[in-house]
Order: C-alpha cells, then structure tokens, then sequence
C-alpha cells in the first residue's frame, strides 16, 4: 500500500540517505574544504574519482571527540528526564487508521522554560569556573559529523 506522498517509506531509492547517508560529513568538508561552495566540492571528488573522493572526504572531516559525545547524550537524557518527570495535562492524539488514540502529557512548555532556566543556571555555574557553555557552537563541525552516527 502506498502513502498519500507517492512513495514507499524507507526504500532508500527516493532519498539522499540510501546513497550518502553522511550529510554532516559532506557538510563540514564543503565548509572548511571548499569555502563552503559544494560545487567546489563535486569538482574535487570528480577529478580524484567517487571512491578516492569520498575517502578523502571521511580522512579529512574530524569525528566527535568525547566532549561532544557528552554533551549529546547528555543533553539526551536531560530531555528524557524532563518529559517524563513535568507534569501536564492528559492529552490525546487524533484517532489512528487502526482505530488507537494516542494518550501523552501535554508537557512541551513546562521542559522548555525548564531547559532555558538550566541553561541560564549552567552557563553561571560554568562562567564562574571560567568555562564556556557554548561547547556545541564552538565544535558545531563534529556535532553535525557525530549526528551521522547518533
């Protein structure tokens, strides 16, 4: 059965990730390697061939350090936590083709006011120490290339 957008979901065949699932890679490289153009970039991996130039793609795109791997899973069960510990009204979703209706917690603004408070608490905590809460900006190259993986 198709969906109503005309294709099947994950056949791989209709998008980018079924042939070069590292965008973050393809990303960071055009950045820093070729002045952010990705003409630029299919130039380069055309003369050095497909292979080599992906290779010379994944050689020259550092992966996410430690720090980086932290702050993800780290913000990743702070998330997780604060979904399921805030309170909220009972909510439901709209009724499935099967007939289910989903039930959640109507939550979404109480984690958010949440998360800017403990930024704002974090980036004091860190400042008086003489560390900086912008970690994700300042390695935003391996985020992106650590997502590929995450």
């Amino acid at each position: 059965k198709r969906n109503p957008f005309g294709h099947q979901p994950n056949s791989g065949s209709d998008n980018a990730d079924g042939i070069f699932p590292q965008h973050g890679h393809v990303y960071v490289y055009a950045a820093a390697h070729c002045d952010g153009s990705f003409g630029e970039m299919v130039r380069k991996v055309s003369e050095k061939g497909v292979l080599t130039g992906v290779v010379d793609i994944w050689i020259n795109v550092s992966l996410g350090t430690p720090v980086v791997l932290y702050a993800i899973f780290g913000y990743m069960l702070f998330a997780l936590i604060l979904q399921a510990t805030m309170p909220g009204p009972r909510a439901e979703g709209p009724v499935t083709p099967k007939g289910n209706v989903p039930v959640y917690k109507d939550n979404g603004f109480v984690c958010y006011l949440v998360t800017l408070v403990s930024f704002a608490g974090l980036t004091v905590y860190l400042k008086q120490n003489g560390l900086t809460p912008t970690v994700v900006y300042d390695r935003f190259d391996e985020v992106l290339v650590t997502f590929d993986f995450v």
